[in-house]
This record gives C-alpha cells, sequence and structure tokens, in this order.
C-alpha cells in the first residue's frame, strides 16, 4: 500500500476585513494561530528595500511582512499600515488582494516554523459567501497556485508545494461542526442558519434537507463597519473610523458611559459625550434595522435553528441576535 504524503504544513486562513486569521499545524503536530492586519499597498520593491534598509536589530516576521510576484511588490499587515500608508479597501473584493496576503502569511509560517525553502502545505481559504462562487474559486486558484512556485520575501526567495488546495465560503467550518455534532435524521430535519458577522460583511449559509446550494449562500456589506461609517457620518471631523470602532467595542451595545468618557478625555475632547453616545445610539438602530431587513428579504425566517459567528456577531448576540 502507498504511503500518504503528510505536508509540511497544513494551514487554514481567514482573509477576514480588519484581520487576517490563520490556524496552522505542522508534520510534528506543533500548532499556531496568528493573526495580522488587513492592510495592503502596492509599491515598488526598491521602495520597500530601502525603508527595511533603515532597522536595524531583529525584527520579528509579522512586522515585516513583503511580498514581490509576477504582479507586483506588496508590502501586507502592519508593515504596510505604518510605513506604506497601507490602506484596507471595503469596497474590494477579497479575491483582489488575496493573493499577497496568503503570500505573506506563508511567508510568516516558515519563519516561525523555521521551514527552508522549498517546503510543502495543504492549504484551505475562506472567502465570504458572495465571493465563493464557481468563477471566484477559479479566479483565485489560477492566480494563487502558480504564485506559490516562486515569490520574493524579506528573506529571499520562497517556493511553496502546495498538495492540496480548498476555497470555502466563510461559516463552512461552523457548518460542519454542527453536521458532524448532530444525528442525520436531525440534520435532514433541521433548517439551520449559520450567520456571521464580521467587519466588513455579513454572511448566511442556510443547510436545506442536510446540505447546502449557492442559492442558499447570502452575503451583504452589513458589518461592523457599517456601523462605524454611520456614527462617523453623525459625528463629522472629530474622529476617525478608527477611533470610533474602538470605543464602539469598549462601550459595548448597551454603551457604558464611563467608558465613552474616559476615551473622550484622552483626546481632550470630553465636551462630546453626550453627542458622540447619541451618535452611537441612532447608528446602532439604522444597522439593527437594515440588518433585520436583509435577514428577512432572504427568507430566512423560516430557520428552526441558528449558529452565530464572528466578532460583531459577539457584540449584538446578549441584547439583540436572539430576536432574530
Amino acid at each position: 500500500m502507498q504511503k500518504s504524503f503528510i505536508p509540511d504544513l497544513v494551514v487554514a486562513i481567514d482573509l477576514g476585513a480588519s484581520l487576517s486569521k490563520v490556524a496552522a499545524v505542522d508534520a510534528k503536530s506543533h500548532y499556531m494561530l496568528l493573526a495580522a492586519l488587513a492592510d495592503v499597498a502596492q509599491t515598488p520593491v526598491d521602495q520597500i528595500k530601502q525603508v527595511d534598509a533603515q532597522f536595524w536589530g531583529e525584527r520579528i516576521p509579522e512586522s515585516r511582512t513583503w511580498v514581490v510576484t509576477d504582479d507586483g511588490a506588496f508590502v501586507t499587515g502592519e508593515y504596510a499600515r505604518s510605513h506604506f500608508r497601507g490602506r484596507n479597501n471595503l469596497k474590494l473584493s477579497k479575491l483582489d488582494e488575496a493573493v499577497p496576503k496568503i503570500l505573506s502569511l506563508l511567508w510568516i509560517l516558515s519563519q516561525k516554523y523555521d521551514l527552508g525553502s522549498p517546503f510543502s502545505i495543504k492549504l484551505g481559504v475562506l472567502l465570504p459567501s458572495g465571493e465563493c462562487a464557481e468563477g471566484d474559486i477559479r479566479e483565485l486558484r489560477e492566480r494563487l497556485i502558480p504564485a506559490l512556485k516562486t515569490f520574493e520575501t524579506p528573506t529571499g526567495k520562497l517556493k511553496i508545494k502546495i498538495q492540496n488546495l480548498e476555497i470555502k465560503p466563510e461559516g463552512a467550518g461552523i457548518y460542519v461542526h454542527r453536521r458532524l455534532n448532530m444525528s442525520q435524521d436531525a440534520l435532514v430535519k433541521t433548517r439551520l442558519g449559520i450567520l456571521g458577522i464580521g467587519y466588513r460583511n455579513a454572511n448566511l449559509l442556510v443547510s436545506v434537507a442536510g446540505s447546502v446550494s449557492d442559492r442558499d449562500r447570502h452575503t451583504c456589506d452589513l458589518g461592523f463597519s457599517y456601523l462605524i461609517s454611520k456614527t462617523k457620518g453623525l459625528t463629522g471631523s472629530a474622529f476617525t473610523e478608527a477611533d470610533l470602532a474602538k470605543v464602539v467595542v469598549a462601550a459595548g451595545w448597551e454603551i457604558n458611559r464611563p467608558v465613552v468618557e474616559q476615551f473622550l478625555q484622552q483626546l481632550g475632547k470630553a465636551r462630546r459625550l453626550d453627542s458622540l453616545i447619541e451618535a452611537i445610539e441612532k447608528s446602532q438602530t439604522d444597522y439593527l434595522m437594515q440588518l433585520k431587513r436583509w435577514f428577512k428579504d432572504v427568507q430566512a425566517h423560516g430557520l428552526e435553528a441558528i449558529a452565530f459567528y464572528g466578532g460583531t456577531a459577539d457584540y449584538l448576540y446578549r441584547t439583540h441576535l436572539r430576536s432574530f
């Protein structure tokens, strides 16, 4: 009997809008979890190396992520944000910047696991439900697989042999977990929803008679960024969206007044306390209304059970998601 091939790494990547999340395990069963900012900046490689040369001392891989492919040179993560005016363009499809993000994350893993070049992987990638059609999957495969063969990194050329590539919609892992923990009879009889609300999107998978079809996958742009954008519109230039995101999360849905007050004192804007809380409350009302409207528009009201996931789902859960 032919012995099955064991790759150097098995990796799962969730290309989140605010953070890219990674779970990895090597051939010796050493597990690792990573998170990296989703920012990307495309810039000439000479400029990247000029900035690199300004640093001295040991730098962790996460602080110096860049790759060069046939499509150009890209800086990613914290390095892109802090030194190259990188941005996280929420209007772009996640496919548009998927390749440099994935390559950068794999380079980080190569450094942390002390792998040489080449090394082999099995790779799983998650995309929003609405960006995971057959054409989307084919496009990512056609762009990613050739790029893995050789690309430039801060430590030189890197070659990765890909043994298997799985591209699934967000929520697929939650669905598989639920399926494994339900009897086949219960799964077939239950109309089950898997609702994830992240920073950029809300995603819904609906299991009908034990399976999920393309028409039972739904995506909209009602992630946490919608709430922050609405709040920003009411507060004007007084706060950045990044600052608003921090205080809204810290204050919680019920809006802990002392938390907001402390935030404003740090910025020297304590006089804006009442107006900021009012702006958050109005934005929350609008956001929840829009989210529930979308939920009904995709005919999810007939669900018999819902599993929630995502950072925004956690923000909403204790107060409002139970009413869905």
